[in-house]
C-alpha cells in the first residue's frame, strides 16, 4: 500500500453562522449519559441513554424505561449502541442491555431478536443500510460452549429472522463496527481482518487494513471509517489520529486533519459539511477542504468528557450525543461575504459611504484608508483608487458621509470641508472652496443629486444651496430665512415624488418637508401632532404611496403615513434588532432592508415581521 501524507489542510476555529442549544436533565432528559440519536416520521426525537429510551417533541420528554410501574415499560433500558428509525414498519430499532428490540411506534409493541430468531449471542452493533436493512453484528463470548468463541455478520431478513453473512474468531477484545456506502456495500470493521467489503446481498468481496496498532501488546487491524455522500472514504486510524482518505482504485491515502487525537464519528449535513468528532473534539470539514474546530464552542456550553454519537434531523440541525446531555447545532452558510477588511483595529474601521454607478461598480470608502475603493460589479474585485485627493490637511473623503455622481457617472461629488468633485478617468480633483461656509466639518453634511440634475447640499436651511453642476450656477433655497427660523445639523435629504418638495431628517430638530422654492412645509417632533419618537433622525425612506420610512437614532423605525397624517413606530419590542435606524433600502414592493446598529434587518410589510440578521450571519 502507497500511503501519501499531505499536511495541507490549515485547521481554523469556528467563524460560520452557529447556533448553539442545549437539552439537559434540567430541560427533562431522564439520564444524562447519551448514547444514540434518531427522529422518527413525526418528527419526534429519540434519545438512547443508559436509563432509557427518550422520546422528544420539542417541548416534553416520554420515557421509556424498566420501571414497573411505567405505562411505558421496556424489558431492559441500558442502550448500548446506535438506534434507528425504519420508516417502512414504522419502528425504532435499538440494543439495550445487549440485546436486539424493534418497538412498533404505531402499536406499542415491543420485538426481542435471540436465538429462535437467528441471533447469535450477544448484540454488540446495529447498522441500518440506505436501503433501511438492519444488520448487527453478535458475539457468543459468553455463550459459547467451545473456547473458540466467534463474531458474526448477521443480516435481518424480514419474517425470516436473522441469517449469518459471516464469521471471524473472537480476538481477546470485541471490538467491532459496521458501515455502508451510498451503494449499499457493507463493510466490518473487526480486530484482526481490519475491514472487510460485502455486497449488499452479504456477498464477500475482499478485505483491507488500513491500519495497525499495539494495543496492550495485541497486534491490532481494528479501523473505524465512513463514507460521504459521493462515495468518499473517510478512515480515522489509531494508530496516528486524525482522518484520512483512502483510495481503493488508487490504493492511496491522502491524510486530510492532521490531529493527534482519535476520531469515533462522523456524519455529512445538507451543505456538504462532514463532521468528525473525536471523545472531546468537533471539527468540521467544508466542502472547499477547510477544516474547523469547534471543539472551544461546545466545551464552553457543556461540561462533559465524552461525544458519543452525532445526529442529523430533518430540520438539518446537527445533535452531538455526549455523556452529559445533548448539543443542538445549527450552522448556516453565511449570508454575507466579506469583500474587504482592514488588517487595522480599533477606530477608524467606519464604511463611510457607499453607492453604485451608472455602469454598475460600486464604490465604497473606509475611513481608516482615506481614499476610495471600487468594487467591479462582474467580479468582485476590489481595487483602490483615487488616493491622496488633495494637499489639505484633511483629505475629502475622510469625513465625507454622503457622496454623488452626476448623471453619467463620470464625475463623483462630495462633501467635506468643501465641495469637492473628482474626475473618475483620471482622478483629479477640483475643490470648490466658496461653498466652505455652507458646511461645517462637525456635521453630517448631506448632499444628494436631484432628479434634474442639480445638487442640494448644506449644514443648514440658511446654507442651502441648489447648485447646477453643468453650468456652475447655484442659488440659496431660503433667500429670506431669519435666524429664529433656520434649523442647522441638517442630516439627511430624500427627494419627494411629489415636484419640487425635498424631506429633510435633522440631528436635533426632527424632521422638515421642503418646498425648493424656500417654504417650510411640513415639521415633525416629539412634540407635534403627530409625534416622532425620536428628533434625531439618521435615515429617510419616501415609498411609492406617498409615504415616509423615518430612521431614528433610538426610536426605532418611524412610519409616517401621509393621507392619514399618523405615524407608527416600530422598536426592537416589535422584532427590529435595534432602535438605531441608520439605513432603509426598498426590496420589490413590500419589503425593506432596514440597517441598524446591531445587524441587518428584512421589514415584511404585508405580515409586519421582521428577519434579523447578525454577526453570526456573516455581518
Amino acid at each position: 500500500m502507497v500511503i501519501v501524507f499531505i499536511f495541507c489542510n490549515t485547521i481554523l476555529y469556528s467563524q460560520n453562522s452557529t447556533q448553539f442549544d442545549l437539552l439537559t436533565t434540567k430541560d427533562g432528559l431522564a439520564f444524562r449519559n447519551v448514547v444514540s440519536v434518531s427522529q422518527d416520521s413525526l418528527g419526534f426525537m429519540w434519545f438512547g441513554t443508559e436509563q432509557g429510551l427518550n422520546r422528544f417533541d420539542g417541548y416534553n420528554f416520554l420515557n421509556y424505561n424498566s420501571n414497573d410501574e411505567n405505562p411505558y415499560f421496556i424489558e431492559n433500558d441500558i442502550i448500548t449502541n446506535n438506534i434507528y428509525f425504519v420508516r417502512k414498519t414504522n419502528s425504532l430499532w435499538y440494543v439495550a442491555n445487549e440485546k436486539l428490540y424493534e418497538l412498533k411506534l404505531t402499536t406499542g409493541k415491543i420485538n426481542k431478536f435471540t436465538a429462535p430468531e437467528g441471533i447469535k449471542g450477544d448484540v454488540l452493533y446495529l447498522h441500518k443500510d440506505n436501503k433501511d436493512q438492519i444488520w448487527v453484528v453478535s458475539d457468543n463470548f459468553w455463550t459459547s460452549t467451545t473456547n473458540k468463541p466467534y463474531q458474526y455478520l448477521q443480516k435481518y431478513s424480514n419474517g425470516n429472522g436473522f441469517n449469518v453473512v459471516d464469521s471471524i474468531p473472537r480476538a481477546s477484545r470485541e471490538f467491532t463496527n459496521v458501515t455502508s456506502n451510498k451503494n449499499g456495500t457493507i463493510f466490518w470493521a473487526t480486530i484482526t481482518k481490519g475491514i472487510s467489503e460485502y455486497s449488499n446481498k452479504g456477498s464477500f468481496v475482499q478485505s483491507y487494513k488500513l491500519d495497525s496498532f499495539k494495543w496492550f501488546d495485541e497486534e491490532m487491524h481494528y479501523t473505524l471509517s465512513f463514507f460521504s455522500n459521493n462515495n468518499t472514504w473517510y478512515f480515522f486510524p489509531k494508530s496516528t489520529g486524525g482522518v484520512t482518505i483512502y483510495n481503493p482504485t488508487l490504493n492511496k491515502s491522502t491524510r486530510i486533519i492532521d490531529v493527534p487525537e482519535n476520531i469515533y464519528h462522523a456524519i455529512q449535513d445538507s451543505e456538504n459539511r462532514i463532521w468528525f468528532a473525536g471523545n472531546t473534539t468537533l471539527y468540521c470539514l467544508e466542502p472547499n477542504g477547510m477544516v474547523k474546530n469547534y471543539t472551544a464552542e461546545i466545551k464552553n456550553l457543556l461540561p462533559y468528557s465524552k461525544i458519543n454519537n452525532l445526529f442529523i434531523d430533518s430540520n438539518k440541525l446537527l445533535w452531538i450525543a455526549t455523556d452529559n446531555g445533548l448539543i443542538k447545532l445549527q450552522v448556516k452558510k453565511k449570508t454575507f461575504e466579506h469583500l474587504f477588511k482592514t488588517s487595522h483595529n480599533g477606530w477608524g474601521n467606519t464604511m463611510r459611504t457607499i453607492l453604485q454607478s451608472k455602469g454598475g461598480n460600486i464604490f465604497a470608502i473606509c475611513e481608516r484608508m482615506n481614499n476610495l475603493m471600487v468594487i467591479d460589479s462582474l467580479s468582485n474585485q476590489i481595487k483602490f483608487t483615487y488616493k491622496n485627493f488633495s494637499s489639505k490637511d484633511i483629505t475629502p473623503i475622510y469625513g465625507s458621509r454622503f457622496m454623488v455622481f452626476n448623471k453619467d457617472s463620470t464625475h463623483l461629488y462630495t462633501v467635506n470641508k468643501s465641495l469637492m468633485k473628482i474626475r473618475l478617468s483620471d482622478g483629479t480633483v477640483t475643490e470648490y472652496s466658496k461653498f466652505a461656509p455652507n458646511f461645517n466639518i462637525t456635521s453630517s453634511n448631506p448632499i444628494m443629486r436631484l432628479k434634474d440634475g442639480r445638487m442640494l447640499f448644506g449644514y443648514s436651511l440658511s446654507k442651502l444651496i441648489l447648485y447646477n453642476p453643468e453650468n456652475g450656477s447655484y442659488t440659496p433655497v431660503f433667500k429670506e430665512l431669519t435666524k429664529e427660523n433656520d434649523i442647522a445639523h441638517l442630516r439627511y435629504f430624500v427627494e419627494s415624488a411629489v415636484a419640487n418638495q425635498v424631506w429633510i431628517g435633522t440631528q436635533e430638530s426632527g424632521l422638515l418637508k421642503i418646498d425648493l422654492n424656500g417654504t417650510i412645509l411640513e415639521h415633525y417632533h416629539v412634540n407635534s401632532t403627530p409625534n416622532l419618537s425620536k428628533n434625531n433622525i439618521l435615515v429617510l425612506h419616501e415609498d411609492s404611496d406617498l409615504n415616509l420610512w423615518i430612521g431614528t437614532y433610538g426610536g426605532g423605525l418611524n412610519f409616517l403615513n401621509t393621507s392619514e397624517n399618523n405615524i407608527t413606530y416600530f422598536k426592537k419590542s416589535d422584532g427590529l434588532p435595534d432602535n438605531n435606524i441608520v439605513g432603509i433600502l426598498p426590496y420589490n414592493s413590500n419589503y425593506l432592508w432596514i440597517s441598524t446598529y446591531n445587524g441587518l434587518s428584512v421589514y415584511n410589510r404585508n405580515t409586519n415581521d421582521f428577519t434579523n440578521f447578525y454577526e453570526k450571519d456573516g455581518l
